[in-house]
C-alpha cells in the first residue's frame, strides 16, 4: 500500500476513534465541526473523507470550516470546533502553556517547507541584518524558519528578523512587495514563487526531519454538545 495512503487512512481512523463505538451502529448521527487551517497540498484529508462519504460511514455528519493560522487552537479550546487539522508545533506549544489539547494522529511526519529569496540573496549568510517571513509564532512555518537560520549559524531575531505574517500566501506577498528578503513557504506556493523569480535558497523538506507537520487535534474535554442534524 502506498505510504501516503496509509498515513491518510490512519488520519481518518484517528478522527473516528474520537467518538464512542456505539456511534458506528445505526444510531443517531453525530454532527461535528472539523477545521482545516490552510489551502495547501498537505491539507486535503478532511475534504477527501467528506467527498468519499467516509465520515458518514462512521456515523458522523461533518461540517468543514476554514480556521486560518493558529486560531484553530483557540477554537478547539473555546469549543467552537470539535477537531482540527493542525501543525504539531502549535498543539505542543499550546499544551506546554497549559491548554487542554491533544494530538490524535499525524499524517505528514516531516517539515515540508523551503526557503525562497529575492535574487540578490545568494546564500543564507546574505540574510544577516535582513528579514525573513514565516507563519504565525508557534506554528510549523515559524519553527522551520528558526531551524533554517540556526542551521547556518544565524541567530533568529538577532542576526535575522523573522516576521510572523500568518500564512504562505501572506509570506509570498511580502516577498513580492520587497517587505522581506526571503520567505518560508510550502507547496504549491513554492512553485509560484519560483516562477516569479524567487530562487530556492534552501529545501528544508530534503532533510527529512521528523516533525508532526500535519496532525489531527482535539480538546481533551470538549465543551461542545452533540448537535442533531438539521
Amino acid at each position: 500500500m502506498n505510504p501516503l495512503l496509509k498515513r491518510f487512512i490512519t488520519f481518518l481512523l484517528s478522527v473516528a476513534l474520537l467518538f464512542p463505538g456505539d456511534l458506528f451502529a445505526a444510531a443517531p448521527v453525530k454532527k461535528i465541526r472539523a477545521a482545516f487551517t490552510a489551502f495547501a497540498y498537505a491539507n486535503p484529508p478532511f475534504w477527501i473523507a467528506k467527498d468519499l462519504r467516509i465520515f458518514e460511514k462512521y456515523g458522523l455528519d461533518v461540517e468543514l470550516v476554514y480556521v486560518g493560522g493558529a486560531r484553530n487552537i483557540q477554537a478547539l479550546i473555546g469549543g467552537s470546533i470539535d477537531v482540527s487539522q493542525a501543525g504539531g508545533a502549535s498543539v505542543v506549544s499550546a499544551a506546554a502553556q497549559g491548554a487542554e489539547v491533544v494530538i490524535l494522529g499525524t499524517v505528514f511526519r516531516r517539515l515540508i517547507f523551503s526557503v525562497h529569496a529575492a535574487p540578490q540573496i545568494k546564500e543564507a549568510n546574505d540574510l544577516k541584518g535582513k528579514s525573513i517571513a514565516a507563519g504565525n509564532v508557534g506554528g510549523n512555518s515559524y519553527f522551520a524558519g528558526q531551524f533554517f537560520l540556526s542551521r547556518f549559524g544565524l541567530v533568529p531575531n538577532k542576526d535575522v528578523t523573522i516576521r510572523a505574517l500568518g500564512g504562505t500566501p501572506e509570506v509570498l506577498s511580502a516577498l513580492q512587495h520587497g517587505q522581506v528578503q526571503a520567505g518560508v513557504m510550502a507547496p504549491p506556493t513554492t512553485s509560484i514563487a519560483a516562477r516569479m523569480g524567487f530562487r530556492q535558497l534552501f529545501d528544508i523538506a530534503s532533510l527529512d526531519l521528523p516533525f508532526p507537520s500535519l496532525s489531527v487535534a482535539s480538546a481533551k474535554n470538549s465543551s461542545r454538545k452533540t448537535r442533531k442534524p438539521s
